[in-house]
């Protein structure tokens, strides 16, 4: 069930379903999208109806459910028709266009929610030297987050030229549950013989340094580089486990580290590594 406690942003478009927009204050408006696009059709187009929205069926896990609710309260949990569309896409022009017209390719099969802001303070991004909109980890986080975190890595880019391999920038976490939104860009794997293990640790290190500096105590990490970029995630998980272990036991501010993996296969070959660092 939806928590009627929590204040959703609109399915359709920008915004909290609470506040809405009107042009009557704007008379200029209209005439002036109709110069411009050569249109005489002023009428807004509205969203369909949310009953006439269709999602794809979610695929029942019975276990993982069990487990979440074991782990979780109530209310942290939902499978929501409402919950699930809100996070069906991100808030970029084309997903809007697709959802105010019904149009749901995908859907989240649950969504988890934090138990408070602080269990999601800020979490790190996969992203590229260009700091533009990519796929896996970074196309999600910007659908997602919305509008506002691109505009922030574009002026990023203006400014500094981008972001180079091994160093990370902060921006805000738009509609995400994060406060921030931390990007870092991964090495490529070339074989393991051009400094790929110094700058993936490079990444970990300057993401939880410029945490550190904005008085950030929780963080949560994909496997960088591990998806795309090549990188054998068996040698990753070393070097990130390696790297989060030598920051924490340097810096005090930041008392929580959290790896965010894709599956069961994933999260045992990075608990098999985390493992093998504390028998060590």
């Amino acid at each position: 069930m939806a928590d009627p406690n929590v204040r959703h942003m609109k399915w359709w478009g920008w915004g909290h379903e609470d506040v809405s927009f009107s042009d009557a204050d704007k008379p200029k408006l209209w005439p002036y999208l109709e110069s411009e696009l050569g249109s005489q059709d002023s009428s807004p187009i509205l969203p369909v109806k949310f009953e006439e929205v269709t999602l794809p069926e979610a695929k029942e896990n019975a276990p993982l459910l069990e487990a979440l609710k074991n782990a979780l309260a109530e209310n942290q949990i939902s499978t929501d028709k409402k919950d699930r569309l809100i996070h069906a896409a991100g808030k970029a022009f084309r997903d809007l266009f697709r959802l105010r017209r019904g149009q749901v390719d995908y859907a989240p099969d649950l969504i988890v929610y934090p138990a408070s802001e602080e269990d999601v303070v800020t979490i790190v991004n996969a992203a590229n030297a260009q700091l533009v909109g990519g796929s896996g980890v970074d196309g999600a986080i910007r659908r997602a987050g919305g509008p506002e975190i691109t505009a922030e890595c574009d002026q990023i880019r203006a400014r500094q030229g981008g972001c180079p391999t091994g160093q990370a920038v902060l921006t805000t976490g738009g509609d995400l549950a994060a406060t921030y939104v931390i990007h870092t860009v991964g090495p490529i794997w070339q074989g393991g013989a051009n400094d790929e293990a110094v700058l993936l640790a490079s990444c970990y290190h300057t993401s939880l340094t410029l945490a550190a500096k904005h008085q950030i105590t929780t963080i949560s990490f994909p496997s960088i580089s591990t998806g795309i970029y090549g990188y054998p995630i068996q040698h990753a998980s070393k070097v990130a486990i390696s790297a989060a272990a030598d920051f924490l036991g340097q810096e005090e501010t930041i008392s929580e580290i959290r790896f965010v993996l894709f599956g069961e296969a994933d999260f045992s070959v990075y608990r098999q590594a985390l493992e093998c660092l504390t028998e060590n």
